[in-house]
């Protein structure tokens, strides 16, 4: 019976739920074995059921499909002025070779 409550509709409604409160990626086999668990605890009469899952999260697993170029323009070279730089106290810092 809890079998058939678990439609691909529920499934997917239940993941993004989880994903939403989480900010964690569940990917199908992450789903599978949340929903076999409260299968199972449900046939055994639990009310609660504890899982705990080693899950990405959802800005980590989408990287890799990430397509942003860029800002690809170099910027303008601008040359520094350094005709009013002199050392101070009339001479040149110390050479440590």
């Amino acid at each position: 019976m809890p079998e058939q409550v678990f439609t691909p509709e529920i499934r997917e409604h239940l993941r993004l739920s989880l994903q939403n409160k989480s900010l964690c990626a569940i990917k199908d086999n992450h789903l599978n074995q949340i929903i076999q668990t409260w299968i199972q605890d449900i046939k055994e009469g639990y009310r609660d059921s504890t899982l705990t899952l080693n899950l990405p999260l959802l800005i980590e697993s989408n990287i890799d499909k990430l397509n942003e170029q860029g800002f690809q323009e170099l910027p303008s070279v601008i040359s520094p002025d350094l005709s009013n730089i002199e050392p101070q106290l009339g001479m040149l810092p110390p050479l440590n070779f």
